[in-house]
């Protein structure tokens, strides 16, 4: 499976399990700027947040680096998911007292 196809795959997957837990998404793409993370995800029990999805060895290009840093640098959490179980377990976190997002721990 090409990487590409792995990580739709991976997005596809958790897209619909957020969905089916209350969770908006939505596809991302800057207008006349690349490097936009692939998703924006929020809830009323989380806040929002965008995440990038990565074959578990792929890598961020250079831009999708210069894009998240921006982003985190101006308090707007980005997350790099490489499978569904780290996307599961980032949706416990933020769904719990330690959110990070809330003021919890990070």
């Amino acid at each position: 499976m090409s990487v590409i196809r792995f990580e739709a795959a991976i997005e596809g997957r958790c897209v619909s399990y957020a969905e089916s837990n209350g969770y908006i998404s939505r596809k991302v793409q800057w207008a006349g700027r690349r490097g936009a993370p692939d998703r924006f995800f929020s809830s009323p029990r989380t806040g929002p947040f965008f995440v990038e999805f990565k074959d578990p060895a792929g890598a961020l290009s250079k831009l999708q680096e210069m894009e998240i840093g921006i982003l985190k640098a101006y308090g707007t959490p980005v997350f790099v998911i490489r499978s569904f179980d780290a996307f599961v377990e980032l949706l416990e976190i933020l769904e719990g007292p330690e959110n990070p997002l809330r003021g919890g721990a990070a």
